[in-house]
C-alpha cells in the first residue's frame, strides 16, 4: 500500500494542480514545497546564509548531508552526526496577556523562564486547572508577542 502523502504528489505531478514557481529563476516543482525551498538555498542564496556552515572554512552548504561529505572529503575528519533528542526553550517576557489562560501561562513563564521539552511531554509541567505547557501554546504565546523564545537544541551524546 502506498503512503496517502505518495499518492498525493503523483497525482499532482501529472495533473498539476499545485505548482511552486521560484521567485528568482524558471525553477517550478509538483512535489513538496520543501523542494522549493532547497532550491532556492543551494542556487540563489549566498554561501554565507546558507543554513549548514562549515566550521573548518568559510563554506556554506544547504543540506547537512553535503556539508558532511565537504568536512569528509575537503578536511579529512569524520563527523559524528548526533541526534537532537530535545529543545531546552528559554523565555523572556514581552506584552501581557488578557485571556485567562494565556495569563496563566504567562504567570508560569514568569516563575519557569527555561522549560526542557522532553519534561514538556511528560506534562511535568502544569499551570492552571490541569492544563499542561506544549509546543504549541509557546509557539502562540510567541506569535502574539506575549513572550520571546530561544530554542537551543538538545544532542544524544
Amino acid at each position: 500500500m502506498v503512503n496517502n502523502s505518495t499518492d498525493y504528489y503523483r497525482q499532482n505531478k501529472t495533473l498539476k494542480r499545485v505548482v511552486h514557481k521560484c521567485p528568482n529563476c524558471e525553477y517550478s516543482t509538483t512535489g513538496p514545497k520543501i523542494s522549493l525551498k532547497h532550491h532556492i538555498d543551494a542556487k540563489h542564496t549566498e554561501e554565507s546564509e546558507k543554513p549548514f556552515q562549515c566550521d573548518h572554512c568559510n563554506r556554506g552548504f544547504a543540506q547537512k548531508a553535503a556539508l558532511i561529505n565537504h568536512i569528509y572529503n575537503i578536511h579529512g575528519l569524520n563527523v559524528n552526526i548526533k541526534k537532537q533528542i530535545g529543545t531546552i526553550y528559554i523565555i523572556s517576557l514581552e506584552k501581557i496577556p488578557t485571556s485567562k489562560k494565556t495569563k496563566a501561562r504567562y504567570n508560569y513563564y514568569k516563575q519557569n523562564p527555561i522549560i526542557i521539552s522532553n519534561k514538556m511531554k511528560n506534562n511535568e509541567y502544569e499551570y492552571l486547572n490541569n492544563n499542561y505547557i506544549n509546543t504549541p501554546s509557546l509557539n502562540y504565546d510567541k506569535r502574539n508577542g506575549y513572550i520571546k523564545l530561544v530554542k537551543q537544541p538538545i544532542y544524544s551524546r
